[in-house]
C-alpha cells in the first residue's frame, strides 16, 4: 500500500495517479540520473509515455535530451525513447531538449524529422516553448504527458 501526497488517503502500489484525487504517484519511477542530486530536493520532471505506462523521472537541473538511442552514432539522450517503438512512432535520435528557464521548463524541438507538439500546438524548431504540469507532448507519434514537482 502507499499514501497519496496531495489527499493522504491509501491506495495499491503500482499506479500512475491516486484513484481518490488524480495526482500523479512520484514513487516507483525510472530515475535515470541517481548521480546528479537528491531527487527528493530537486525541482523533478516526469514523463509518462501514455501507451505503455512507462515513466521518466529526472532532476530538472541541466539540459534533459530526448529523443533515442543509437550506439553506432553514439547518441544517449537522457530519456531514451529507445523501447518504446520510437523508429516507428516517428521519434528523432536528438528529438527535442527540455531546458531551464527564468520562467519556468521549456521545450525546444531540435529540429526533428517528425516535430513535436505541445497540447495540439506544433513547435517551430529551435524556438523554446514553456510546458506546465500536464502538458501532453507528442514527440514524432509518441505521445507523453509531463508531469513537474517543485
Amino acid at each position: 500500500m502507499a499514501t497519496c501526497n496531495e489527499c493522504r488517503k491509501e491506495f495499491l502500489t503500482g499506479v500512475l495517479s491516486c484513484p481518490e484525487c488524480g495526482a500523479f504517484v512520484w514513487g516507483d519511477t525510472i530515475a535515470l540520473n541517481p548521480d546528479s542530486g537528491d531527487l527528493e530536493s530537486s525541482e523533478l520532471v516526469a514523463f509518462v509515455n501514455l501507451n505503455t505506462k512507462r515513466r521518466w523521472v529526472l532532476p530538472l537541473k541541466n539540459d534533459i535530451r530526448i529523443g533515442r538511442a543509437d550506439p553506432d552514432k553514439e547518441v544517449w539522450p537522457e530519456i531514451d525513447l529507445s523501447g518504446d517503438n520510437n523508429a516507428v512512432n516517428g521519434v528523432s535520435r536528438e528529438h527535442a531538449i527540455l531546458r531551464c528557464s527564468e520562467h519556468g521548463p521549456v521545450l525546444l524541438d531540435l529540429d526533428s524529422t517528425n516535430g513535436t507538439v505541445i497540447n495540439n500546438f506544433p513547435l517551430s524548431p529551435n524556438q523554446p516553448y514553456l510546458i506546465q504540469d500536464g502538458d501532453r507532448v507528442q514527440f514524432g507519434n509518441l505521445l507523453v504527458k509531463v508531469y513537474l514537482k517543485n
